[in-house]
């Protein structure tokens, strides 16, 4: 049985031989083949020689670290600093508030196209839009009514936090939130400048 194991990763190691070369030569030397092959005959089953060393070789595809791949790639720069108009650096910022890229990439922020919005009884500011998010279809409770018309929301497209918790908010259960500008205290919606697929995610 594990001869046979053996044997049909030989195979796939020499079918690998003309697009990966070196990872196939390695391969077939961990399962004791000394020489890769340079002919399709060793496609053939039964090559495996019996009784071959196995030698104790390092994994092909180590798991990378992903802390020290982004350390390497984005190293941290030094925080900033006021300068004054001698050059010299009078105090260094702060970076109270600001948020890791870890934290930010957790926020799903996708474009959502809108099917159906009402008014919410009662409420003078908030409207109940049907969303759809890919094959998904979601309520979002947006507080937008003092600067939209329902009709004129459906068809368009927002931005929406995709993987905010529920709430209830006048009694309406809200998948999300809906992403605006506030301009003197009006809501703006943010939209791509052109129509993107339902569920497509901002970054």
């Amino acid at each position: 049985m594990l001869w046979n194991g053996l044997e049909a990763v030989r195979v796939v190691a020499v079918a690998l031989l003309p697009v990966m070369p070196t990872v196939a030569t390695q391969i077939l030397a961990a399962i004791g083949v000394r020489e890769a092959p340079t002919s399709l005959d060793a496609l053939t089953w039964g090559g495996l020689p019996g009784g071959a060393e196995v030698p104790e070789r390092p994994a092909l595809f180590p798991r990378i670290d992903k802390k020290a791949y982004l350390a390497s790639i984005a190293p941290e720069a030094e925080p900033l600093a006021a300068v004054g108009q001698d050059g010299n650096k009078e105090e260094e910022a702060s970076d109270e508030g600001l948020i890791d890229f870890e934290q930010f990439m957790a926020t799903e922020l996708k474009v959502a196209t809108v099917r159906a919005a009402e008014v919410i009884p009662k409420s003078k500011k908030l409207l109940k839009l049907t969303v759809e998010l890919g094959e998904e279809v979601r309520t979002v409770v947006a507080g937008i009514a003092s600067q939209y018309q329902p009709e004129d929301l459906v068809g368009r497209q927002v931005v929406v936090v995709a993987n905010l918790k529920p709430a209830k908010l006048m009694g309406v259960r809200s998948q999300g939130m809906v992403l605006a500008a506030s301009v003197d205290g009006a809501p703006i919606l943010l939209r791509p400048d052109r129509t993107v697929p339902s569920g497509t995610r901002a970054q």
